[in-house]
């Protein structure tokens, strides 16, 4: 495995000929970096997104044990990544992809999600504390999270549709609104994760500011509820 000090170059620099894995070393974690095609997924551009999936138009239906599975990754993901220009503060079901089985196009490869984000020309400094305090993505997480509950899109759901501007306000609005349902729907943990998402931020209350807290917080409130909903499922072979 060769070890990459630089991301941008080594990416400038991709041949489609590149086969072999690479390494990127952060301050206290480790990056695996494969070619797609080294992976077998065939065209990367052959995706369906989360948006597309949870709309009532979509032909695919996913399972309540696949939605699970979704939540977890998604919570996760938002641990392990928010602290990098993968989640957006306006990160939401529209940028995150699956690929479409290549010898299926009504299925997908659920085990291999991908964050798509465009990034400015020129590097943004890191993220202090205080100014994730204006950060949605949170929320936006718990949003997610509602939605895959019950597997149906925030905006085709009678209450959201009450507010007909788009906004983001009006959608957590038409969330907290929603998210009591949860408890009948995905059991006391589904719904205690969805809540943590939709009324807490990093850098504010009872957290003081504090983003390894926050993060701890994150994991205990969150990634362990869903991952222990999803285990259910999983245990009994569904």
């Amino acid at each position: 495995m060769i070890d990459v000090s630089d991301l941008c170059d080594t990416i400038a620099s991709y041949r489609k000929n590149l086969k072999h894995r690479s390494c990127l070393k952060g301050e206290q974690c480790r990056f695996a970096l494969s070619p797609l095609d080294s992976q077998g997924t065939g065209d990367i551009r052959d995706t369906i997104s989360l948006e597309q999936l949870l709309s009532k138009d979509s032909i695919i239906t996913l399972t309540r044990r696949q939605r699970y599975f979704i939540a977890v990754t998604l919570a996760s993901s938002h641990l392990q990544l928010q602290s990098t220009p993968w989640i957006g503060s306006q990160w939401s079901k529209r940028d995150i992809h699956f690929p479409r089985d290549s010898t299926d196009p009504n299925k997908i490869r659920l085990d291999q999600p991908y964050i798509s984000r465009s990034f400015a020309p020129t590097p943004s400094p890191p993220l202090s504390s205080s100014d994730y305090t204006n950060d949605h993505s949170l929320s936006n997480l718990g949003i997610m999270l509602l939605e895959l509950c019950f597997g149906t899109a925030l905006e085709d759901h009678e209450i959201r549709q009450k507010y007909p501007q788009a906004d983001h306000f009006l959608d957590m609005t038409a969330a907290l609104e929603w998210s009591p349902r949860a408890v009948e729907e995905g059991g006391p943990e589904f719904a205690d994760a969805i809540l943590w998402c939709l009324h807490n931020m990093p850098g504010s209350g009872e957290l003081d500011g504090s983003l390894e807290k926050w993060r701890e917080e994150l994991y205990l409130k969150v990634v362990e509820p869903l991952k222990y909903c999803y285990d259910q499922f999983s245990a009994v072979g569904r």
